[in-house]
């Protein structure tokens, strides 16, 4: 019996080619490892046999995980409302829940696949894991004594709902950053001290966050 018939019997009405492409193997390394296993191998087994053996790493765990327990649902995270955290939140604080909104979004929207979203988001695989894995367990902390300076009216937050299409990790946390920045600084009148001890971050920090969204 040839190869490709053992196959063909091994794998039952999948053809050999498909279990190839799908394993992203070519076909006569898929021969190889199925026929080294007993007959009754179910192509599952064969095909994850070998994309491990590929990997270099038996039973490594799927790209749909983006931390070590999995994540939780985040199906529709709502835009957080931070126009009433400026003014009384650290920096910290505003990006922790932009990141929460952001990534469990893309993550809904690209299947639970963390190469997809990261590849829209524009950053390491590792880094939308690290990311995800962070705004699901960590504590942003209590928020700070409200800006003097602020106004009693209800502040507008940023327009980066839209931007979720398209948009990359960088470019809508600039521009939360145009946002936030422009009106502490508003706020404080300027003053790069007052603004950063209320930010919770030091004036170099401010600085190099203002000079990147190309603020003075």
């Amino acid at each position: 019996m040839s190869n490709a018939n053992a196959m063909a019997i091994l794998v039952g009405r999948m053809k050999v080619h498909e279990l190839a492409r799908m394993a992203g193997v070519g076909l006569e390394e898929l021969v190889t490892v199925v026929l080294a296993h007993r007959g009754g191998t179910s192509a599952r087994r064969a095909t994850n046999d070998v994309s491990s053996r590929r990997r270099g790493s038996v039973g490594r765990s799927s790209e749909r995980s983006p931390g070590p327990a999995g994540p939780k649902s985040s199906a529709g995270t709502p835009f957080p409302a931070l126009g009433d955290m400026a003014g009384q939140a650290t920096y910290r604080q505003i990006h922790f829940a932009i990141d929460r909104w952001l990534l469990g979004n893309v993550w809904e929207q690209e299947g639970h696949n963390v190469s997809r979203a990261a590849t829209r988001l524009e950053i390491s695989r590792r880094r939308f894991r690290e990311l995800f894995a962070r705004t699901r367990s960590e504590d942003p902390g209590p928020a700070v004594e409200a800006l003097e300076g602020k106004p009693s009216a209800p502040l507008a937050g940023p327009a980066l709902e839209s931007l979720l299409p398209t948009g990359t990790y960088r470019t809508i946390h600039d521009g939360a950053d145009r946002w936030l920045l422009g009106h502490v600084l508003e706020w404080t009148a300027g003053n790069l001290t007052h603004a950063a001890r209320h930010l919770d971050v030091s004036r170099k920090h401010l600085r190099e966050h203002l000079a990147r969204v190309g603020m003075r």
